[in-house]
Parts: C-alpha cells; structure tokens; sequence
C-alpha cells in the first residue's frame, strides 16, 4: 500500500514562478517514482497554467503543493487574493490557461479562504504501477 505524499514550495513572484514550480514537480515526483512521461507533461502544463495566473492575476505570496494519494495526484496552487480565476472563451488577448486546465485536469476548482485568498487545484491519475 502506497503512503499518501505531499510537499509545499514558495514560489517567486515573477515571471520564473512556472519554471521553478515545474523542475520541483518533476523532481519530487521522480523520487515518488512516477515516471510515466505523459503523466508528467501533462503535470508541467498544468502546473504552468495555474502558477501562471497566479502571478499575472494577483498579488502577495504564491504557494504550490502537490499531494500523491492512492493513484490520485492533487495540484494546488494557492494565493493572496479572493477573486476567483474566470473561465473564458480563448481569444487573441488570451484565455487558453484555464480551457487547458479543464481539457486535461480530471477535475479542479477552486477553495475560497474566506474572501481572502484561494487555492485553485486539479487531479490527475498516475498509474498505480507508476508510484512506489
């Protein structure tokens, strides 16, 4: 039976936050012994994604963890403000971020902290065999 796993980063409030969030990522999963390369594109997107509009819609502290528990991985990026990201129709200003979240997460959403802050999270499966 596999353990649950979790880990928490700061992240930087620039332009780098994706990067730094992404290499943590591969790294912490590949000593969780997930290897599979779909499942780790898919968590570089994501976590791009979300880190992304992070630093682009809000402001303060950014926080990324990532939970592994029984073939389930949980994404959540939290942040300083209580607005909640907006689903929209990609255009050429943009809107691509959340559509990719939504096409590839199995679920997400968003946990408001009483107005103040929030957590926007999504799963993914990792194959049972691809974890030890």
């Amino acid at each position: 039976m596999v353990r649950q796993r979790s880990v928490d980063i700061s992240l930087p409030r620039a332009d780098s936050a994706g990067g730094v969030a992404r290499r943590m990522a591969r790294n912490t999963l590949a000593r969780w012994g997930v290897l599979d390369e779909s499942v780790l594109e898919t968590v570089d997107i994501l976590i791009s994604e979300l880190a992304t509009n992070a630093v682009r819609h809000t402001t303060g502290a950014i926080a990324l963890s990532l939970v592994l528990d029984a073939g389930l991985l949980t994404i959540n990026v939290a942040d300083q403000s209580g607005h909640p990201p907006v689903l929209r129709e990609p255009s050429i200003d943009g809107g691509f971020g959340l559509r990719l979240v939504e096409a590839l997460a199995e679920r997400w959403g968003v946990r408001d902290h009483l107005g103040r802050a929030k957590t926007v999270w999504a799963t993914i499966l990792v194959p049972e065999d691809d974890t030890e």
